[in-house]
């Protein structure tokens, strides 16, 4: 039970906070507990607590309004609605405990600390809350980003416009950005997530006519993989010449990708990787949230990147208009190229599909990770056929007529060389480095294997949009009314 006739200490033990706890054992002396009763332990007084506490809690908390605003004022005065209006947060004795890792009792010794220096009185200002009373309610204050932003809309114009190529400034901005990438965590799941064998991406073509889909159909790992890289368009997420592949883990996602015509047909196929692949979820940057202590020096730097890296993923999945694609993409292209660079190695992103609406995902893998499987050499496909399976007019089929070839000698893609187990061990772990030999081998292999009975041709016979519709009023001035002090 604290006293009330002596200083109050409170001991490292009664403190949880791993930097207020180190910050008590280095600057703290030994005395008795008031709160535990523990001898020789290093304390703190109140006060002292107190001033360590102060300027963190303000810098990270605010009070909630302490009546409805805006919207919810509506709904609360509209009679005819059953709107209950709550006030957001908690109590500053529970926010002080959970920021600190104290108990209750010491919280309320250190808020009585607190208020005692404020001097506060509702008769001084009858309209201003009592920072500390039975009402008063904080939520935790959400940073802006604003430095982050000012300086990643100076690299845009340095890469857009200035030094595309050669820049040590965005190095410097992405290592800033993107530091430990790989161990970020938020309410959407891990920064980095891992696809596995099991899984499957979906990339489609749009076909204009029967020939191009018969085309695409005998031809599909290579028609309906990644371009080679002497035909690879720039897109945003890579330059001309890099081939990447751009894909979606559903079927509809990849055929409203493609923003097919109506009339034309869309070949669609599945591809299974045969290792697993790292992606940076893009998602995941929408609310990731800083772990570990607010007295860490470093926290609000942390949380000032996270609100950043929230505003950059929504720049890098937001539509672009076709007629600002060439520069817009510059800078998502060197985001990618510089993110294809990091060790552990990542092989590409995944991000939602803003024409599904935000309810599929993209996928993109880099030019190290998109390689597909040669088709097995034993078969060949000679020709395609279109069969009326019923009387239905829909139910047709396409079918791919096949014919073996006895002599023919298996291929893996690549020479006939052996492959280095181990080698491959350390590419699918990530651990391969940019540049070197063994990365050179690795980008030789097969990443994809096209699966054959994921493979499907799509009529488009309508398409649908989802729109917002804002009504357009019209107000006429009355000049005879612009005198009138009361107008």
């Amino acid at each position: 039970m604290a006293s009330t006739d002596q200083i109050d200490l409170v001991c490292h033990r009664c403190v949880s906070d791993e930097m207020l706890v180190a910050e008590i054992k280095q600057s703290g002396s030994k005395a008795k507990c008031t709160f535990c009763g523990r001898r020789g332990a290093k304390t703190w007084s109140i006060q002292t607590l107190a001033d360590r506490i102060e300027p963190v809690f303000h810098e990270n908390f605010v009070l909630s309004p302490s009546a409805p605003e805006g919207y919810e004022l509506f709904l609360h005065m509209d009679k005819e609605s059953t709107y209950e209006w709550t006030r957001e947060g908690e109590p500053p004795n529970k926010v002080i405990q959970s920021m600190a890792g104290i108990t209750e009792e010491i919280a309320d010794a250190v808020i009585a600390e607190l208020d005692s220096r404020r001097h506060w009185h509702h008769h001084d200002d009858p309209s201003e809350e009592d920072p500390f009373g039975y009402e008063a309610c904080y939520v935790q204050t959400v940073a802006d980003g604003h430095r982050l932003q000012q300086w990643w809309e100076s690299i845009k114009e340095d890469v857009t416009h200035k030094s595309r190529f050669f820049s040590s400034a965005v190095l410097q901005f992405l290592t800033t950005i993107f530091d430990g990438l790989e161990h970020l965590e938020g309410h959407h799941g891990p920064a980095v997530i891992t696809k596995g064998t099991d899984a499957l991406l979906y990339r489609a073509r749009v076909a204009k006519d029967h020939g191009e889909v018969t085309q695409f159909l005998l031809r599909r790992e290579t028609e309906l993989s990644a371009p080679p890289r002497k035909v690879a368009p720039a897109g945003r997420m890579n330059a001309a010449g890099i081939s990447v592949f751009y894909g979606a883990t559903e079927v509809a996602t990849c055929i409203a990708e493609v923003r097919a015509p109506v009339g034309s047909s869309v070949v669609v196929a599945g591809f299974r990787p045969l290792r697993p692949l790292r992606l940076v979820n893009l998602k995941a940057f929408d609310r990731l949230f800083a772990r570990g202590s607010m007295f860490h020096p470093g926290f609000q730097q942390e949380a000032e990147r996270f609100a950043f890296m929230r505003r950059l993923s929504l720049q890098l999945s937001a539509p672009v208009l076709p007629s600002d694609e060439a520069l817009d993409y510059v800078i998502t292209q060197v985001i990618c190229e510089y993110l294809a660079t990091l060790q552990p190695r990542l092989d590409g992103l995944i991000y939602p599909s803003t024409q599904s609406g935000g309810e599929g995902s993209n996928v993109v893998l880099f030019s190290h990770a998109c390689k597909v499987m040669p088709p097995d050499a034993q078969t060949t496909r000679d020709e395609v056929t279109v069969m009326q399976m019923s009387d239905e007019a829909d139910d047709v089929e396409y079918v791919v007529h096949l014919t073996s070839v006895a002599d023919a000698v298996p291929t893996t893609g690549n020479d006939d060389s052996p492959i280095d187990e181990a080698l491959l061990e350390q590419g699918f772990a990530g651990w391969v480095p940019h540049g070197s030999a063994s990365a050179e081998l690795l980008e030789t292999l097969p990443t994809l294997e096209l699966v054959a009975t994921e493979l499907d041709v799509v009529e488009v016979r309508a398409v649908k949009f989802e729109t917002r519709r804002y009504q357009v009023s019209h107000w006429q001035r009355d000049p005879s009314r612009d005198l009138d002090p009361n107008f």
